[in-house]
């Protein structure tokens, strides 16, 4: 299986536009999460916290199929329940009660298992879809054998259909809200797992016209193809990231050339101009 930062960025473009969403209005943070054996107990208090996705979350995410219970723990604490939804339909907060079966299943445990179960699936389903994009049959602009294409056509089904269910069993409802200068749709989502099956979703349709933010994670309408930073990040998040690609590829660039590579192949690798790359060599001595 591909690393989860393979399985992410192959559906990244080099604007950073990486998927079409709404934005949500986030879910609750536990008031604490504890880890006895194999399960985690989550408890819940007032005043609430609110979750919303972050660039680091997928990737720590995917990586949990094969991770400690510990590291699970860490996980949960950072980022919420898995599927436990502690809020009422108005978005009040439910104190569970212990000696409910539901409650304790609904609001107050979780396994460690479950986790790990998730984070294998969505990672199968993100390498299922890597997997179809590569294949030239899976284009519309190629035709394969009779074979082939009932082949793609049920990997497709099962990648809507998983994807779908999640969507359905994290109980993921739209909304309509006023923000102050108008109306907007949001969608409300209850735990971490609905958030990440939503942006799977995005991920793999790759929709132009809303996008992630490079620097905060929070989803804005992208007014053009260069946009990666909401508002609220802006320019000083572009100068941040444009000073550590810069960082990034001096380092680079002064390894090889230690390695003995000529001026030339490394301006080349680092898709960078020959004059400045020499700059950088001479700024060194």
């Amino acid at each position: 299986m591909r690393t989860s930062f393979d399985l992410i960025h192959r559906f990244v473009n080099s604007m950073g536009k990486v998927e079409k969403t709404v934005a949500t209005e986030g879910w609750v943070r536990p008031a604490s999460v504890e880890l006895r054996d194999g399960e985690l107990h989550y408890t819940w208090a007032e005043p609430c916290q609110k979750l919303k996705l972050r660039p680091v979350m997928m990737g720590r995410f995917l990586k949990l199929h094969i991770a400690s219970d510990d590291d699970i723990l860490k996980c949960a604490r950072d980022f919420g329940a898995l599927r436990l939804r502690p809020r009422d339909y108005t978005g009040k907060l439910r104190i569970p009660d212990p000696t409910s079966f539901f409650d304790t299943f609904q609001m107050a445990t979780e396994s460690v298992a479950e986790w790990r179960g998730s984070s294998k699936s969505l990672g199968e389903i993100l390498q299922l879809a890597a997997e179809l994009e590569s294949r030239p049959a899976a284009s519309s602009m190629h035709r394969g054998s009779k074979g082939e294409e009932e082949q793609i056509k049920e990997e497709r089904g099962r990648i809507s259909w998983q994807i779908n269910v999640g969507l359905f069993n994290s109980l993921i409802t739209p909304q309509i809200v006023w923000d102050g200068g108008g109306w907007g749709i949001r969608l409300r989502v209850e735990n971490l797992l609905g958030a990440l099956t939503l942006q799977v979703m995005l991920l793999i349709s790759r929709r132009d016209g809303l996008a992630i933010c490079g620097s905060c994670g929070a989803i804005f309408e992208a007014q053009g193809k260069r946009k990666v930073y909401c508002d609220g990040c802006g320019l000083a998040a572009a100068q941040r990231a444009a000073s550590k690609r810069l960082y990034t590829a001096k380092k680079a660039a002064r390894l090889m050339h230690g390695q003995g590579k000529s001026l030339k192949d490394i301006s080349i690798e680092l898709r960078r101009s020959i004059e400045q790359v020499r700059g950088w060599m001479k700024s060194q001595e």
